[in-house]
C-alpha cells in the first residue's frame, strides 16, 4: 500500500489521495502508510469487540434520519434502503496499542429499521441494525461540509468514468 501511494506521488497525481478499502485493510499498518504519505482513508472496520462497544455507546438522539437519493441494495437482505440513520462519533483505533500507532478518527455508522422487529411504541422508526459495517475515516483536512458532507459523500457511489473497464 505504501508503495502505491507513493507511486501515485511519483506519477504525478496532485489531487488528493483516498485510500478506500474493506477490512482487510483495516489494521495499524495500513493506516500509518496512509498518514505518513498525507492520504485520506476511509476503511470498512468489521466488528471487533471496541466497535461494538463504539456503536452501543452512541446515545438514541444522537442519531441523524437520512434519505438516500435513490434506494441501495441491503447487503444482508437484498431489499432496497431508502432511508436510514446515521452518526459519526469519533473513535480511537487501535487503543491498546503505543501512542505513536493509535489513530483518532471518524467512525461513521449507519443503521436501518429491521422489517422483521416490530415497530415499538412512542420510539417512532425500530432501527435496530446496521445498514453497513462502520467506517474510519480521517481525511487529511476537515471536510468544509461538515459531517452532513462526510455522510453524502459516502452514501454516493464512485462515477464510472468513461476510460474505466466496463
Amino acid at each position: 500500500m505504501a508503495e502505491a501511494l507513493a507511486t501515485a506521488a511519483e506519477a504525478g497525481c496532485t489531487g488528493t489521495r483516498i485510500l478506500r478499502a474493506d477490512s482487510q485493510f483495516y489494521n495499524a499498518g495500513a493506516i500509518a502508510a496512509c498518514r505518513r504519505a498525507g492520504a485520506h482513508f476511509s476503511i470498512t472496520t468489521g466488528m471487533n469487540p471496541s466497535i461494538k462497544r463504539a456503536v452501543h455507546s452512541i446515545p438514541e438522539d444522537a442519531w441523524q434520519h437520512i434519505t438516500y437519493p435513490t434506494a441501495v441494495p441491503d447487503p444482508e437482505t437484498g431489499e432496497l434502503i431508502s432511508d436510514a440513520d446515521a452518526e459519526i462519533p469519533q473513535y480511537t483505533a487501535f487503543a491498546g496499542r503505543g501512542k505513536a500507532e493509535r489513530v483518532t478518527a471518524r467512525l461513521i455508522v449507519r443503521r436501518v429499521r429491521d422489517l422483521a422487529k416490530p415497530a415499538v411504541m412512542g420510539k417512532g422508526r425500530a432501527v435496530s441494525r446496521l445498514a453497513l459495517p462502520p467506517l474510519l475515516h480521517r481525511p487529511a483536512r476537515r471536510n468544509p461540509a461538515g459531517r452532513a458532507g462526510t455522510r453524502r459523500s459516502h452514501r454516493r457511489r464512485p462515477r464510472r468514468r468513461r476510460h474505466d473497464a466496463p
